[in-house]
């Protein structure tokens, strides 16, 4: 989190949910978005991987799921859109 306030984006991946390789937890994944902030967090699918849903499909599940934990719309398009198009530096 340390590396958060010093301005780096952290990127959590829908992909770790799945039970391979079942390394992530979507409690955890929201207290560290509550701790950090939106505007320092990146969501992505990590997917296309055999064994693994479409990205898109996987990405869905994922802010469906970090929803259903209280994210707002408007906190998932800032960290699915706004944060990876200024990291980019897509205007």
């Amino acid at each position: 989190m340390e590396l958060s306030r010093q301005g780096a984006h952290l990127e959590f991946c829908g992909g770790e949910l799945y039970p391979i390789p079942g390394g992530g937890n979507i409690d955890v994944f929201r207290r560290a978005i509550a701790e950090v902030g939106v505007r320092s967090v990146v969501v992505s699918s990590d997917a296309g991987q055999p064994r693994k849903s479409l990205p898109a499909e996987v990405l869905r599940i994922f802010a469906q799921c970090l929803m259903e934990k209280g994210v707002t719309q408007k906190e998932l398009d800032v960290m699915m859109k706004e944060n990876p198009r200024l990291l980019l530096g897509i205007q």
